[in-house]
């Protein structure tokens, strides 16, 4: 992995801090499992580390991966071994976005960071560090998710699909 960087996603400890009122879906328009892992995220809102080279930031469960989590994670993982291009946002608690473009074995990564001002970074990775670490950071979230009760083994699994079955090719 010369001239990669690291990329990882680590969830760390649950956040007792809640400022946001719990999920409601007035207008029906959620399925019953989404509706779920909305209040999963809510209930046991996880700080979550990113860390793609030298730049880390954190992040909650509730909103950030729940967002991701209904924007279907899984299938952007799943495109993205596929040699497509995909981003990565995290607006609630960072407003950071993140692209990640597969090159070969490569993938050129480029962070931009919103706020009061703008960065933007560049990092080069390594393509199956990044799918790795992209896998079991889904496959760590449901495995909560399935343990605490809020979903079962099997949904946990349609719902990683797209990854089971392509991102591992």
């Amino acid at each position: 992995m010369s001239n990669t960087h690291i990329f990882n996603i680590k969830i760390q400890e649950r956040s007792l801090d809640s400022h946001a009122l719990p999920p409601e879906d007035p207008l029906r328009e959620l399925s019953d499992f989404e509706m779920r892992i909305r209040h999963f995220c809510y209930e046991y809102n996880y700080q979550t580390s990113i860390q793609v080279g030298d730049y880390v930031t954190q992040v909650f469960f509730d909103p950030d991966i729940c967002i991701l989590l209904e924007n279907n994670l899984p299938q952007k993982v799943a495109d993205l071994s596929q040699g497509q291009t995909i981003k990565i946002s995290f607006c609630e608690s960072c407003c950071l976005i993140i692209e990640l473009v597969p090159q070969d074995s490569k993938i050129s990564c480029s962070l931009q960071e919103f706020g009061y001002s703008t960065k933007k970074l560049h990092f080069d990775l390594d393509k199956n560090q990044v799918l790795k670490t992209l896998v079991n950071f889904i496959n760590q979230v449901m495995e909560k998710a399935v343990i605490s009760g809020f979903i079962t083994f099997m949904e946990k699994e349609q719902y990683m699909i797209p990854v089971l079955i392509k991102a591992m090719r």
